[in-house]
């Protein structure tokens, strides 16, 4: 699955009657947010808690402690949190921002498309909103949407490499191949060393009908990861497009013997392996 771009903000705008909280809560909040801006999440999460515990209706320190348990990876208590957060301020853009991808990241797709999507409308210039509800919209199938969206995002933040990345792959998914190897090609550009983008772009030339193309992309994948899985088994599969069966294979071999290779690929390899080496002892004869 490809890199997101997750809203990271941390939200000051809780402005709502209910919330006065103590200073002693406030006091517990600044100690969290300072653990978490040095990486201390275990004792962000205890001040957070203690603060929440003293105040529950602190909004700032349900949203904190969402991004607190969201980079522990922690992601049920990351959506509670940010429903908290919500319900105690739900007009705020980007707590729907990062509420949205919360239930992304618990499998609630639809339900995050339309959390982002309220989060757009508040938020119609956000790089990192637009793109990741153009994320979701290509996860939920919705191809032309996404592109439409990454592409808005892209305008708004021209520099951001995993962006334009991500925009590649909504165009690769919409079967746009040409703009998404474009895509890709740009983000090599400012990330040369970058696998996944390389990798990416081959997938886009193979998807495109440009095997030459497809097979220089996965070979300049295979000079910075020489066991990665899915270039060494397309570029098999490109050199067996092209009959030439010993480099298809040398690759089919290659793929067998890396790593917990998947089940299906591993058989299919093998599979593959027999017709071609009784292709090859064929054009011998």
């Amino acid at each position: 699955m490809r890199h997101f771009l997750f809203v990271l903000s941390i939200l000051f705008s809780f402005v709502a009657a209910a919330e006065v909280p103590s200073e002693t809560a406030k006091e517990h909040y600044n100690k969290g947010v300072a653990y978490k801006n040095t990486g201390k999440y275990k004792e962000a999460q205890k001040s957070l808690e203690q603060a929440l515990k003293i105040n529950p209706d602190f909004g700032a320190a349900w949203a904190t402690l969402g991004h607190v348990h969201r980079r522990t990876q922690n992601y049920s208590a990351s959506l509670t949190a940010y429903e908290k957060a919500h319900a105690l301020n739900p007009t705020s853009g980007n707590l729907l921002a990062n509420l949205g991808m919360a239930q992304y990241r618990m499998g609630k797709k639809i339900l995050a498309e339309q959390t982002l999507a309220k989060a757009v409308e508040k938020l119609p210039k956000d790089a990192d909103t637009l793109a990741n509800y153009g994320t979701v919209l290509r996860k939920n199938g919705k191809f032309q949407e996404a592109v439409k969206a990454l592409e808005i995002a892209e305008l708004l933040d021209p520099t951001n490499v995993r962006l334009l990345n991500n925009l590649g792959v909504a165009y690769r998914s919409a079967k746009l191949y040409r703009k998404a190897a474009d895509a890709f090609e740009r983000a090599i550009a400012k990330d040369p060393n970058n696998v996944s983008y390389r990798f990416n772009l081959g997938a886009a030339y193979r998807y495109g009908g440009l095997t030459d193309k497809a097979i220089a992309a996965y070979l300049k994948t295979l000079t910075l990861a020489p066991q990665h899985p899915g270039a060494l088994f397309d570029i098999a599969l490109m050199y067996k497009k092209k009959k030439d069966y010993t480099n298809s294979i040398a690759y089919f071999e290659r793929y067998t013997k890396i790593k917990n290779p998947q089940r299906q690929h591993k058989i299919r390899a093998e599979h593959e392996l027999k017709a071609l080496k009784k292709a090859q002892d064929g054009a011998k004869k």
